[in-house]
This record gives structure tokens, sequence and C-alpha cells, in this order.
């Protein structure tokens, strides 16, 4: 959660070097409410916050790679 965050967020959450889950359209908090916990329903070790959107747009799946 960054604090002020203004837009929404797309997560895309890795294990290894695979998409494991994917959780989309995440909404920023508003009128001082505490943000939204959203969590992977498998294990990950790293996830990657995008603009909403970006998962559509991209077309990412899960069981995608995810390349450095």
């Amino acid at each position: 959660w960054m604090k002020e965050m203004k837009f929404n967020l797309d997560a895309v959450f890795v294990n290894g070097q695979k998409v494991v889950d994917l959780a989309e359209n995440i909404p920023f908090p508003q009128n001082n409410k505490e943000p939204q916990t959203f969590l992977s329903k498998v294990d990950f070790d790293k996830v990657l916050e995008v603009n909403s959107g970006t998962v559509k747009r991209l077309n990412i799946k899960i069981g995608d790679e995810v390349r450095e």
C-alpha cells in the first residue's frame, strides 16, 4: 500500500519465474478508509503492482513466464 495513492492497481503474483495468481482492479483507499487487503490464493515470492487494466491489456495469465 502506497500512502496517498490515487489510482487502482492490478497485482501479478510470481513464484520463481511463473505467474501464479492475479488480482485485478484493486481500488485505492477513499475517504480515509483502510486500503483493501488482497492476497494470492497460492504461495508466491514476488508481487508486481501495475496500473489497473495492465493485466487485461497485456493479456497476462497464470502460468506465464517472467523474464528479467
